[in-house]
């Protein structure tokens, strides 16, 4: 299509003016909606990943924090047991230096009891002292610089931490959550993607272009715009463009490793929920044990407070030593430190629990808006 100029002579100077519109139309590669939308979709990937990442970061550090926290509190509760063995090895001493005084004990008792004493006391230093290295795990965990006051904390180990839920939809929901399994489901995600870019090369390149040009002519320099309305001056252009592609090895290859590369993939998820099913199993099994420590440590400590009291009286008859009832002493504390570490062991696997299904926030009133 075309058109002429009807005026002017061959002498006069025109300045010409096109505006040119066109479309490609891909008829096998690079066409359809969902293959052109394939660079939006990598691009949530990567979103969801750094998500993914940094929800596994977030998760490390919150178990570290709650970690330490019932460390600490299980050296509190140490420091309470410690303290009534000082008051009771106190009490002791004086009842003996008392007795001494009466000249009904010699002075060899009161110096074992004066002993104990010193010996109790200097434990009970050390788990201050230990009090205060956790104190500081906390505050270098949440960044916390100056406290004017120690940590106390609020929670006290649970009486019971058996698994109410089916262990089934536990295991389900362990595996929503874990975050290597949804970065493997990402990459499978991407590479699926990937694979179908690497096999739209394969497809034969048809592409229809259309083309449609306005043309316009002035003595001015912008003056040609108006000829855009004659008709007899506008050009259609159609081009129809054919590529096969032919010995292309490289994308051959390409396609193979990605499909390798799915498979290599999904057995890692099928790994990894092997490995959870180990640790949920491990961990449910765990608590079912530390039922029967709990109640064995229990019957332990009152046995030993009991031997300890009968002791004190046997003592208080001539018919027992300050030596033996230190002995009895030191099985009160042990005995009460084994509940204590019992108690702690089970908030440990708590938090191993909630980290695994995701719970953790939603127990610890985490995000709250």
């Amino acid at each position: 299509m075309g058109g002429d100029v009807s005026s002017g002579t061959t002498g006069d100077p025109l300045s010409s003016v096109s505006l040119t519109s066109s479309v490609s139309i891909p008829f096998f590669q690079d066409s359809g909606t969902d293959y052109n939308e394939i660079p939006v979709r990598l691009a949530e990937i990567s979103v969801t990943t750094g998500q993914l990442n940094s929800k596994q970061t977030e998760l490390s550090l919150l178990k570290q924090v709650a970690s330490t926290y019932w460390d600490l509190v299980g050296i509190l509760e140490t420091i309470e047991v410690k303290k009534k063995a000082v008051d009771l090895s106190e009490k002791l001493l004086r009842d003996n230096q008392a007795r001494l005084e009466a000249g009904l004990l010699s002075s060899t008792e009161v110096r074992i009891t004066e002993t104990q004493l010193m010996r109790n006391r200097q434990s009970l230093l050390s788990s201050r002292l230990d009090a205060l290295r956790i104190e500081d795990q906390v505050r270098a965990a949440l960044n916390l610089k100056n406290l004017p006051v120690g940590l106390y904390p609020v929670d006290r180990p649970a009486a019971q931490a058996a698994v109410t839920e089916n262990p089934a939809d536990l295991l389900e929901k362990i595996y929503a959550n874990d975050s290597q399994i949804g970065l493997k489901k990402a990459s499978l995600e991407q590479n699926r993607y990937q694979l179908e870019q690497e096999l739209n090369k394969q497809k034969t390149n048809l592409d229809l272009s259309l083309s449609y040009v306005l043309n316009g002519y002035s003595k001015s320099q912008f003056g040609g715009i108006a000829d855009f309305s004659k008709s007899d001056l506008h050009g259609m252009n159609v081009t129809l463009t054919w590529k096969v592609p032919l010995g292309d090895q490289v994308t051959i290859e390409n396609i193979e490793r990605k499909r390798l590369e799915q498979q290599q993939l999904s057995l890692q998820i099928e790994d990894r929920k092997s490995q959870l099913n180990v640790s949920f199993q491990s961990l449910l099994r765990s608590l079912s044990l530390i039922k029967k420590e709990k109640q064995t440590a229990a019957a332990v400590s009152k046995l030993s407070k009991d031997q300890l009291r009968n002791e004190i009286e046997r003592f208080k008859l001539g018919k027992s030593t300050s030596y033996q009832i230190s002995q009895y002493q030191q099985d009160v504390v042990e005995a009460e430190q084994q509940e204590i570490l019992i108690r702690i062991r089970q908030e440990n696997i708590r938090i191993e629990l909630l980290t695994l299904t995701g719970e953790f926030d939603e127990k610890y009133e985490l995000n709250q808006q």
